[in-house]
């Protein structure tokens, strides 16, 4: 800028000098040399030039030097940032040394003090809790491995950026290189704490990786042997492992020791499947919970209907809760897949429970102590099979259990006089079962095949009480099912929109079947054999297949199915639960009807489809982000060709947010009156007054005139016409109607009740007497009751009511003729 100011001042000094002489023109054109002073004016261009250059450059390093702070800044925060928000992963030390100590606990009768030989029940408990805790070791270490690959990262981001030459171009000025050093000193500062934060978190995040390796190997190893040593106990589960009862023993533990084991190891087993499968007992729940509410409505249905009311002493209606939580679990149970044994047994123990409420006063009373006591010994057998380590003091009490199983299924078996009255004779034969697998038991305990002395032994009790708790939960099916095709035949109602002409009043076959199939897959659990048989159908299974770039399973696209079929069926369900049957006849105000539930049914269901699917589609691993060009493809197809299906679905959305119209309500469509009975997805139903039903499209409910009576208050207005002679008194008919109103309870007082004359019609003076009636189901009644007290006070008041009459005159010809002719006389 110096120079160009210099360069016009000369340039303005010049110009007028040169301009005094006329050949200055001709003497500056022929001169080929600088002159002194051009030169002087490139000399001095250049060295501005440079000293421009010199200041560009520097400003410049100073900006670069400036954005490279500013990113190693802001780096130390983001590094300060994902280091608070993972500091729960310095967690994972302690859970490193929760998982050895439960590792050491898995060796103890297995690797340490294992005694004379293995025992199955030790081993499968181990198994399950070594896959558990495979399992969260896996889990830990991706996400180690994730947090330490962010850490590096960022290392190597923040050591780019502090060997950028750039950093390390200092000022030409000693003051400058002063005060550059000192703006290092200052952001060095202020960073370190991140830096060596980050570096000690790499460091740890190695030690934790190396011990997470370490301890996976470890696990797997256990894991291996364990599964040999199960191998190895199925191919010789017939041969001698302890010594015969009558012998001595070769070795002895404490009995006290392996109660504390086999009581820790237990106990952990179920800790870990309740965490790993919280949500699906959730969901197990809320079906019990579902199917309990079914009931209770069901049994309020039939309670409302005189001819079913009788009905009402059956064994599903007495204890609907008891029945509802029996059929769940013997069901349920086999949707926890390779559950531990302690979870089944209390699914069992909570059947069992439910179906001893049940029996008490159904059945006699033989028959409940024997149940009692079949469950009495069912639980004694069970705690003798959470004892993982064998010792002759338990072995014993295997004898006397098996001894017990046998006294007591030969002595019902010979107890004639009391199977005539067992009402399921399928239970006779699953005694047998439980004699036949006690005495094997006990001659193989005695012998010295402990694992296949007591498999038998849990086997034996386990069956039979499964199949008795599986032949009530047939009977209660039955039941249900009868009921509700009685009530359906009887009322014309759908309970959960199913139909009953074609369900039956029985369980299907194919249930039957599943139960038959279930009851093999419990006592086939019990045997190893069992489990390495089925190994390759759950290959099968739980193999990943690859179709394109998605990556599916067929467990996996049956999870689907069932999901997707579960919240269909639970939203028709749900619409069960908000029909009133009683709601086209009902005189009950309409503020005393349970209807906000029905109101709100559509956007209900609407949520639990939308649920299902986003749980189905999750439980899949299905990409969501697939899912969205999906529905955009499929939105084309309905924008084109779905019109008036879209139309309908979106006017029920706004009947359902808006409430026009709601469940319950009076209304009138086309002239046809009737109570809007639901609304659905696509259409509307309501039902008329002669008890048909009209469906509705939704778009037409908005679209055309809705008349709705139930808004507002409730209230109808009636209009009674009539009429009285010429010469009647005006005022005390007019008096004598309105006081008819007015002692009508069912009449509003306020508007009050007006007679009003309208007109003098022929032969009558028309009048019209309107009110109010307070309800509006009471307006057709109203109407005929009002009317016979017009008559009866009419007639005590001398009040004319006139009949129309008519004047009929009869012409004949002689009359014509004869009128003709006076006429012509005239």
């Amino acid at each position: 800028m110096r120079f160009l100011t210099y360069l016009i001042l000369s340039v303005c000094c010049f110009v007028p000098v040169r301009a005094q002489h006329a050949d200055s023109v001709t003497a500056r054109t022929t001169d080929t040399s600088l002159s002194p002073f051009v030169s002087k004016v490139w000399a001095a261009a250049e060295q501005d030039k440079s000293r421009n250059r010199s200041h560009y450059e520097t400003v410049k390093m100073k900006l670069k030097q400036q954005a490279i702070w500013n990113e190693l800044s802001e780096t130390a925060n983001q590094v300060k940032l994902y280091l608070a928000t993972n500091a729960e992963l310095k967690r994972t030390t302690q859970d490193i040394a929760y998982i050895k100590n439960c590792h050491n606990l898995v060796q103890e009768g297995i690797f340490t003090n294992k005694g004379s030989a293995q025992t199955e029940r030790n081993l499968s408990v181990s198994s399950v809790i070594l896959s558990q805790l495979i399992s969260e070791t896996e889990t830990n270490k991706k996400k180690y491995d994730k947090y330490a690959t962010e850490l590096t990262t960022y290392r190597v981001h923040m050591d780019s950026l502090l060997s950028d030459p750039v950093l390390y171009a200092f000022p030409k000025d000693s003051v400058a290189v002063v005060k550059y050093i000192m703006r290092l000193r200052i952001i060095s500062a202020a960073g370190d704490p991140s830096d060596n934060a980050l570096n000690q978190e790499l460091e740890t995040a190695q030690t934790v990786q190396n011990e997470l390796d370490g301890l996976l190997f470890t696990l797997y190893a256990s894991y291996e042997k364990i599964e040999r040593y199960r191998d190895q106990l199925s191919e010789r589960s017939l041969q001698k492992e302890f010594n015969s009862l009558w012998e001595a023993p070769k070795q002895y533990r404490p009995f006290k020791e392996i109660l504390g084991f086999s009581y820790a190891k237990e106990k952990m087993a179920l800790q870990f499947y309740l965490q790993e499968h919280l949500f699906r007992i959730i969901l197990v729940s809320g079906i019990a919970l579902l199917i309990c509410l079914g009931v209770f409505t069901l049994k309020k249905r039939i309670r409302q209907d005189e001819r079913l009311r009788p009905l009402d002493d059956t064994l599903l209606l007495q204890h609907p809760i008891a029945a509802s939580l029996i059929v769940v679990l013997s069901i349920f149970q086999f949707a926890f897949v390779n559950a531990p044994y302690i979870f089944n047994f209390c699914l069992w123990a909570a059947g069992i429970a439910c179906l001893l409420l049940l029996l008490k006063g159904y059945i006699t009373r033989f028959w409940v102590n024997f149940w009692i006591v079949l469950a009495s010994l069912f639980l004694l057998v069970n705690l003798d099979n959470f004892i993982l380590q064998a010792s002759r003091a338990e072995r014993w009490l295997m004898l006397g259990l098996a001894l017990a199983g046998v006294l007591f299924g030969s002595f019902i078996l010979f107890s004639r006089q009391q199977r005539t009255a067992l009402k399921e004779k399928y239970i006779l034969l699953f005694i047998r079962f439980l004699v036949l697998a006690e005495v094997l038991s006990l001659l193989l305990n005695a012998t010295g095949r402990y694992n296949l002395s007591k498999t038998l032994l849990v086997a034996g009790y386990t069956g039979t009480v499964c199949a008795i708790l599986f032949l009530w939960v047939i009977r209660l099916i039955d039941e249900g099912l009868r009921l509700g095709t009685l009530l359906y035949r009887s009322t014309g109602k759908k309970p959960f929109q199913l139909n009953f002409n074609r369900l039956g009043d029985k369980a299907p076959t194919t249930l039957y079947v599943l139960l038959v199939a279930g009851w093999c897959i419990i006592i086939g659990r019990h045997f190893y054999f069992f489990r390495k048989l089925s190994a390759p159908f759950n290959d099968f299974l739980h193999r990943q297949r690859t179709l394109g770039s998605y990556s599916f399973s067929i467990d996996g696209l049956v999870l689907f199915i069932v999901i997707v079929a579960c919240s269909l069926v639970l939203s028709r369900i749900v619409s069960f639960f908000a029909d009133d049957p009683l709601a086209v006849h009902s005189n009950t105000p309409h503020s005393s009807r349970r209807v906000p539930v029905g109101s709100w049914i559509l956007l209900i269901r609407i949520g639990i489809i939308s649920l299902g699917l986003f749980l189905a589609f999750a439980a899949v691993g299905f990409p969501l982000d697939k899912v969205t060009i999906i529905l955009g493809a499929l939105s084309v197809g309905i924008g084109l060709g779905l019109q008036g299906l879209v139309s309908n679905l979106v006017s029920g959305l706004i009947i359902a947010f808006e409430k026009p119209v709601k469940v319950g309500d009076l209304i009138e469509v086309d002239g046809k009156s009737g109570v809007m009975k639901s609304v659905g997805f696509r259409s509307s139903i309501v039902t008329l007054r002669n008890g048909s039903h009209l469906v509705v499209p939704n778009g037409d409910l908005l679209n055309n005139h809705l008349v709705n009576w139930s808004d507002a208050r409730n209230a109808r207005k009636v209009v009674i016409p009539l009429g009285v002679a010429y010469g009647s008194d005006l005022k005390k008919a007019k008096a004598v109607l309105e006081e008819i109103a007015r002692a009508d309870e069912h009449i509003m007082d306020t508007p009050a009740p007006a007679a009003v004359p309208r007109g003098f019609g022929n032969n009558v003076i028309q009048i019209d007497l309107v009110c109010w009636a307070a309800n509006l189901h009471d307006a057709e009644t109203l109407t005929g009751n009002i009317m016979l007290e017009i008559d009866a006070a009419f007639r005590q008041h001398q009040i004319e009511m006139p009949v129309p009459l008519q004047d009929i005159r009869i012409y004949t010809e002689q009359s014509t003729g004869a009128g003709e002719a006076n006429t012509e006389d005239r």
